[in-house]
C-alpha cells in the first residue's frame, strides 16, 4: 500500500463529489483536507497529534537557513522531529502562526 504521507484525494472529480455530497464548496473542501485533516491524520500515525512545533520550527529555520526565500521545505519536512507535518502545514504553520505573529508584534512595538 501507499504511505501516509502520500494519502491524498487528487482528482478534480473526487473533491467536487465530497464537495457537492457535504454541501460545502470544492476549495473549501481541499483546503480543510490539506491544512487540517491529512496533517492530524499523519500527526496521529507517527505520534505526534498535539505536539507544539513552532518554537522547534522557529529554531530550526533561524539556525539553519539564511532567510525565508532560502528555506528548504521538502528538507525541513523530513526532518523527524516534525513527523506528522507536510511541507504545506509547515509553510501554513510558519506563516500563519510565527511570521505574521512575529511582524505584527514589531509592528506594534514601533520598530
Amino acid at each position: 500500500g501507499k504511505p501516509i504521507e502520500k494519502l491524498d484525494l487528487p482528482s478534480f472529480r473526487e473533491w467536487k463529489t465530497i464537495a457537492d455530497q457535504i454541501g460545502r464548496q470544492e476549495r473549501h473542501v481541499k483546503y480543510r483536507w490539506e491544512y487540517y485533516l491529512k496533517t492530524w491524520l499523519l500527526q496521529h500515525f507517527s505520534g505526534t497529534l498535539n505536539l507544539d512545533i513552532r518554537r522547534m520550527l522557529a529554531n530550526y529555520l533561524a539556525e539553519n537557513f539564511e532567510d525565508i526565500d532560502s528555506v528548504d521545505w521538502v528538507s525541513v519536512a523530513s526532518r523527524p522531529e516534525f513527523a506528522g507535518q507536510t511541507q504545506t502545514s509547515l509553510r501554513y504553520l510558519f506563516y500563519t502562526f510565527l511570521f505574521k505573529r512575529t511582524k505584527e508584534k514589531m509592528n506594534g512595538s514601533g520598530e
